[in-house]
C-alpha cells in the first residue's frame, strides 16, 4: 500500500459540468480541499459534484449548485470527503474567470 499527497485535479469554468478528478483503478483518494476561485472581477457561479462510481449527473451528487461568488472570493469546500475506485469529481465554472483546484491523498491499494 502506498500513499502519494498531491493536486489531483485542476479546471477552468467553461460553462459544462465536466470530470476533473477520477479516482484510479485499486486505489482510494481521501479530500483534503476543494478550492474554487474567482481570478477576476465578476460574478460567476460555480457546481461540484461528487458522482459514485462515475454515475451521470444527478441532483443527489451535488455538494454546491450554481452558488454565486463575488469579485477576487476564494471557498473552500468538501473537507475530508472519501472517495473509492471509479468515483468522480465533477466542476462547473460559469466562465473562465473561476478556477477548481482539488487536493487530497491517493491510497494505492495494489
Amino acid at each position: 500500500m502506498s500513499y502519494a499527497f498531491k493536486i489531483l485535479g485542476q479546471a477552468v469554468g467553461d460553462g459544462s459540468l465536466n470530470d476533473i478528478y477520477t479516482v484510479p483503478s485499486e486505489t482510494q483518494a481521501i479530500i483534503g480541499k476543494i478550492v474554487i476561485a474567482e481570478t477576476a472581477n465578476g460574478t460567476p457561479t460555480y457546481t461540484v459534484a461528487l458522482a459514485p462510481s462515475g454515475a451521470s449527473a444527478v441532483d443527489k451528487h451535488l455538494i454546491a449548485n450554481t452558488v454565486a461568488l463575488t469579485a477576487r472570493q476564494t471557498v473552500e469546500i468538501g473537507k475530508g470527503a472519501t472517495l473509492t475506485e471509479t468515483d468522480v469529481i465533477r466542476f462547473n465554472g460559469s466562465t473562465s474567470a473561476v478556477t477548481c483546484q482539488v487536493w487530497g491523498v491517493e491510497i494505492n491499494n495494489s
